[in-house]
């Protein structure tokens, strides 16, 4: 009997990690800690080629427990952005959950960040062409959770002993960076 290859689902629209996906540093309290990760941005430029829309869905508990303030935070990712679009990337929306210890519906792995981008861009529809990459369980908890397709990257904290075994055994599809990921995932949308 002859095999053939599997061809991996592809997405239109993605939901991203910022801390260990777009950037090196698990936790960023100042601009200066802010350091893409080599072919990060390039990812963004891709994606924007192709039509496909990026998310940016990131836990950002620093401000709760008073390591970052929420306006350096958005001094942090408009200086992110501004890099993004300088190499012909976009972004769509970028939604961060500022709690720690409070209870929320927004801190991942629950997927109220998720959710909120799927009611604002009307995407309840189209679940089935949004994917979510990220580094570490709680991304994925959270993708599964909205009813999105979890994706692994090997940056960030994918580095942690049970993250490997968990992508494992969840069969999540598993990419060397971001970059790797939407090259292989990004499906074109005519224009």
């Amino acid at each position: 009997m002859e095999t053939q290859a599997v061809t991996p689902k592809h997405y239109n629209y993605f939901f991203l990690d910022r801390d260990g996906v777009i950037n090196k540093n698990a936790f960023v309290n100042s601009l200066d800690e802010f350091e893409f990760i080599d072919g990060s941005l390039e990812a963004f430029r891709y994606l924007k080629g192709t039509g496909c829309d990026a998310f940016i869905v990131t836990n950002q508990g620093g401000i709760e427990a008073g390591y970052i303030t929420e306006s350096t935070l958005l001094e942090i990712h408009k200086e992110m952005l501004h890099a993004i679009q300088e190499i012909g990337g976009w972004v769509r929306g970028i939604y961060y959950c500022p709690h720690l210890r409070e209870a929320c519906e927004c801190r991942k792995p629950k997927p109220g960040l998720i959710e909120k981008a799927i009611k604002a861009y009307y995407l309840r529809f189209k679940k089935q062409h949004c994917c979510l990459i990220g580094d570490y369980i709680t991304d994925w908890q959270a993708a599964k959770a909205a009813g999105i397709q979890p994706i692994a990257v090997k940056t960030g904290r994918y580095a942690e002993p049970d993250v490997a075994e968990y992508v494992e055994a969840q069969g999540i599809p598993l990419f060397p960076n971001l970059l790797h990921a939407v090259e292989a995932l990004a499906d074109p949308i005519p224009f």
